[in-house]
């Protein structure tokens, strides 16, 4: 039997705890939040608003969704996606949570919560906005990650499409 003594003891417990340090969070430990945002293109055509519905569903199994309304932007082609960052912003900003998951069909949004805005695309002076609550918003958590996951996976999507037919 291989006897160990108290440095080597010492340095496997450093070992693990530098591994850990800059672990994601467990997904079964994460309160898993979906998130997904619907813009109707069409039925904003002229609009000097445009109006888009972000939603929600939370650790709890509650759905939550709200009619949100941006100014229109000179040039923005993508309200979409700007929705869809909105949608994470307001999922951040309502949970309690302290170990947060974040799922969306969106690898923009995703992509922009994650990172930078100013190297990843189409942004507007709303995007910068949005993407200051975001980074705010992490603040409260102890560990936060946000993930892509295809459509019919996002449950919140499929709900939101359902919803709207």
């Amino acid at each position: 039997m291989m006897q160990l003594n108290f440095e080597d003891v010492q340095e496997e417990r450093v070992e693990r705890a530098l591994k850990n340090i800059n672990k994601k969070p467990s997904v079964k430990k994460a309160t898993k939040i979906y998130v997904d945002a619907g813009f109707a293109w069409k039925s904003n055509i002229g609009n000097e608003r445009k109006v888009g519905r972000v939603a929600y569903k939370s650790g709890r199994g509650k759905f939550h969704m709200r009619t949100v309304t941006v100014p229109e932007i000179e040039g923005l082609r993508q309200y979409g996606n700007l929705f869809e960052l909105i949608a994470v912003m307001a999922a951040m900003e309502k949970t309690n949570a302290k170990n947060v998951l974040m799922i969306t069909d969106s690898k923009v949004a995703m992509g922009w919560a994650k990172r930078k805005i100013n190297d990843l695309g189409q942004f507007s002076e709303q995007h910068f906005k949005v993407k200051e609550r975001i980074d705010k918003a992490k603040e409260k958590f102890t560990n936060f990650d946000i993930k892509w996951v295809p459509r019919d996976e996002n449950i919140v999507g499929v709900w939101l499409e359902n919803k709207f037919k």
